[in-house]
């Protein structure tokens, strides 16, 4: 069987949110690819997506506009520009025109705002491939797969594929060498923030740290990449697995360079598991602080406050890491939230040798974050929600915001 899996572009509302794309790999479609490629299907990966590593500001663009949306809360009545970040659909209609037929294409789509670029690629390939299923996957038909099934496409498929699960994706499936590749060990987070999309499951075990450090190893060797990234919900919930990953890759003889830029939970960082990581070679990761103010945190339902996230900036720092690299993130766009806190969140990580890093709030279904702001979001379709628009927000208070993220 034929079969071409495509992930589509995004939309990007400013620079910002560019950077915070820099390298977000579909790791699950590459994981999908390979088990058909091992099951000896004739497989591509399209991947639309580009991975700047610098000049973000350069996509703010005439030429990479897609058009414009309410920016606000409903009542705002303002509009900001919206941005495509990676290849055009002319680009991927000469990549389909190459390939000349397919049996199956799969399409995914991850953050449920970013769905209408996913909605045009799926239009273009049932377009020019009218014989092929077309199969639309990903976080956003899982969560809204009423809303997906709206694309056209043949089957909306909810959840992850198990078998693609158990494979480590093959990154000799990418056009071209990746600098970076993704690495997982730790499914789940038991934890439910009230901002986050992902529901609340037990942690498991993704692959045995043997077996993750020994692919590590293999692709460092054989491909030349030498830094990988973890994208685990909360690796540190598993900290012995961590460690354990941390001392096979020291019997394979081999140091590449590890980021855990998903973020780590600050209340389960001790001294041993960051020297564990310093001695691995780790050159960055997120410290998530969200706000130093109590109130806020005990919101969020967030297991740790700003001393268990300045006392891990600290063990970071005194362990011989350069802690300003580290994102600190914090979360703003909350309405009515006391900018004071805001500011104040920004200092402290300032202070301590973090770098500050703000995060747009989100605010999508069914998070108990969309509730409370369900009276200013009625009326907004998903990709309204994006958080770079300041969904929330009253007319007055967009160009706070924005300059808050400059």
């Amino acid at each position: 069987m034929k079969c071409v899996l495509v992930n589509p572009p995004v939309l990007v509302a400013d620079p910002y949110q560019a950077y915070a794309y820099a390298d977000v790999r579909p790791y699950g479609l590459y994981q999908i690819a390979t088990m058909l490629a091992k099951e000896g299907h004739w497989v591509r990966v399209i991947d639309m997506m580009e991975y700047r590593q610098g000049d973000y500001e350069a996509l703010i663009d005439p030429r990479f506009e897609y058009g414009s949306l309410p920016s606000g809360d409903n009542e705002s009545g303002a509009r900001k520009n919206v941005y495509l970040y990676g290849k055009p659909l002319a680009w991927l209609e000469d990549e389909l025109e190459r390939i000349g037929a397919a049996d199956q294409v799969l399409v995914t789509c991850c953050l449920p705002f970013n769905f209408r670029p996913a909605v045009d690629v799926v239009s273009l390939c049932k377009s020019k491939f009218p014989a092929a299923r077309v199969r639309f996957g990903g976080l956003y038909p899982t969560l809204f797969p009423k809303h997906a099934a709206r694309s056209g496409a043949d089957e909306i498929f909810e959840g992850r594929w198990e078998q693609a699960e158990k494979v480590m994706a093959d990154p000799s499936l990418c056009s071209g060498t990746p600098d970076r590749w993704i690495f997982k060990l730790v499914n789940g987070c038991k934890y439910r923030c009230s901002f986050c999309i992902n529901a609340a499951t037990s942690p498991s075990l993704a692959f045995e740290p043997r077996s993750v450090a020994n692919e590590i190893a293999r692709l460092q060797r054989e491909f030349g990449i030498e830094e990988f990234c973890n994208w685990d919900p909360n690796v540190l919930l598993m900290p012995d697995a961590l460690v354990e990953l941390f001392r096979w890759l020291e019997n394979e003889g081999t140091s590449p360079r590890l980021r855990f830029d998903m973020g780590i939970s600050p209340h389960l960082l001790t001294p041993d598991v960051a020297k564990a990581m310093y001695d691995a070679h780790t050159v960055a990761m997120t410290i998530p602080f969200e706000s130093v103010d109590p109130s806020m945190m005990r919101r969020f339902g967030k297991p740790y406050g700003e001393s268990e996230s300045l006392r891990a900036l600290e063990i970071c720092r005194k362990t011989g890491f350069d802690t300003r690299r580290f994102h600190c993130t914090f979360l703003v766009g909350i309405r009515g939230e006391n900018l004071r806190s805001v500011f104040r969140t920004y200092l402290s990580i300032l202070e301590n040798g973090g770098k500050p890093t703000p995060f747009p709030l989100t605010p999508t279904p069914p998070t108990r974050e969309y509730r409370r702001h369900e009276r200013w979001l009625e009326g907004k379709d998903l990709d309204e929600l994006n958080g770079h628009l300041w969904p929330t927000q009253p007319a007055k208070m967009i160009g706070v915001y924005d300059t808050i993220m400059e």
